[in-house]
């Protein structure tokens, strides 16, 4: 490990160490897992994409003794700093999905037609994934676990937490360009007003503390029209 990597490893064991600690009991009982990392640490990517927190990594709820096994060794093998690329590795999913179809028309329109590989190779040099939080709540999304969190100081410690590290991450790697897909991972990051998307659409692109850039899309399995698509790209395009 060079040492950005090493220091967000660190980061993340103490997460670890607070996520699986007594004090977490309660949550753990709802919410009994957590992912942070969907990719291997890139330094200075063109993209690094944060989103809200994680879905399911098999592409739906488990429903049986065998899914619940398979999701827990997925998200397992995405803790710490790791070398899985979760979209490419982990294709169930419709995010997972909707994110190779979206840099797939992201290098037809850069450079042509590209084949599944030139896209996954694309993913893989030039495209860091994390979350502004890290604990796993399928598609319920954050009003849940935001509102247990919040009952004891101790419990909203590891949404702050997380939010920190998520912060750290960005510093330390320096993206040339943040993507946020959807208005929850906007508000997630912290750095949006709770206002409409198409409001926080129109301050497209806004700068990073790190001499980047931030921009909010839509969701890319949420609606996410080709016309809107594609102006967003051409943006992409035109910021790096």
């Amino acid at each position: 490990m060079n040492e950005i990597e090493k220091e967000i490893d660190e980061i993340l064991h103490e997460y670890n160490d607070i996520f699986y600690s007594d004090v977490m009991k309660s949550v753990r009982k709802d919410y009994p897992r957590y992912v942070a990392l969907y990719t291997p640490v890139l330094l200075e990517p063109d993209f690094a994409i944060i989103g809200t927190n994680p879905s399911w990594f098999i592409g739906e709820e488990p429903k049986d003794k065998k899914q619940a096994e398979e999701e827990e060794r997925r998200t397992n093998s995405l803790k710490y700093v790791h070398e899985i690329n979760s979209y490419i590795v982990y294709p169930e999913p419709t995010y997972h999905k909707a994110i190779k179809r979206f840099f797939n028309r992201f290098l037809e329109k850069k450079t042509g037609s590209p084949s599944e590989e030139e896209t996954n190779t694309y993913l893989e040099g030039n495209v860091m994934g994390w979350n502004s939080q890290f604990i796993q709540t399928g598609t319920d999304g954050l009003k849940g676990l935001t509102e247990k969190c919040k009952v004891k100081p101790q419990l909203e410690g590891i949404l702050k937490k997380a939010n920190i590290i998520s912060k750290r991450i960005l510093n330390l790697v320096k993206p040339k360009i943040v993507i946020h897909f959807g208005k929850s991972s906007a508000l997630a990051s912290g750095c949006y007003p709770n206002k409409r998307l198409e409001e926080l659409r129109t301050t497209n692109p806004k700068n990073t503390a790190h001499g980047g850039k931030r921009v909010v899309f839509h969701h890319p399995s949420q609606g996410y029209s080709n016309l809107d698509r594609d102006e967003d790209i051409n943006l992409l395009i035109k910021l790096l």
